[in-house]
């Protein structure tokens, strides 16, 4: 059932950023997209694609002018629009993710891929364009996720 309830959920979220995505013809001219009034801008999804070369550049097509960036693009606009989905979702129900959680969550990165080492994560973050910030950006998103789909079979 909660399986179910997970799935339900995601398509609705996908159907809700790709209307709110292809419905927007009156947005302000830096706009990728808008959200109840809140307006993701294109240079927030360029901000975003950044860190995901950074974080994962096998995943990231390199040539910004290709039909595949340019898909890239779009569905990384969709996966915002969702995220402020659940993010205004996550407010109306009062959900929120306190900082300690960030902190272990960031914690245990340190131990499993930098050996314990803030300073190796810090290097290596500085090596790929990231910085500790879009690190916790990333995991804040993750975790209102998760209670937010909780929520949803509870």
């Amino acid at each position: 059932m909660k399986k179910s309830i997970r799935a339900t959920f995601a398509v609705l979220l996908f159907i809700g950023a790709l209307a709110l995505v292809t419905a927007c013809s009156d947005l302000p001219p830096d706009a990728a997209a808008t959200v109840n009034g809140v307006v993701i801008t294109k240079d927030d999804v360029a901000a975003r694609i950044r860190v995901g070369a950074g974080i994962n550049p096998t995943k990231t097509p390199s040539d910004p002018d290709s039909e595949e960036y340019k898909n890239f693009q779009r569905d990384m606009t969709a996966q915002m629009v969702s995220e402020e989905v659940e993010k205004q979702e996550a407010t109306r129900r009062g959900i929120t993710v306190a900082s300690d959680e960030i902190d272990s969550i960031v914690q245990q990165v340190v131990e499993d891929k930098y050996l314990g080492s803030v300073q190796k994560m810090e290097d290596d973050f500085a090596k790929r364009g990231v910085t500790d910030e879009d690190l916790r950006d990333n995991i804040l998103r993750q975790l209102l996720h998760k209670k937010v789909v909780q929520s949803l079979s509870d």
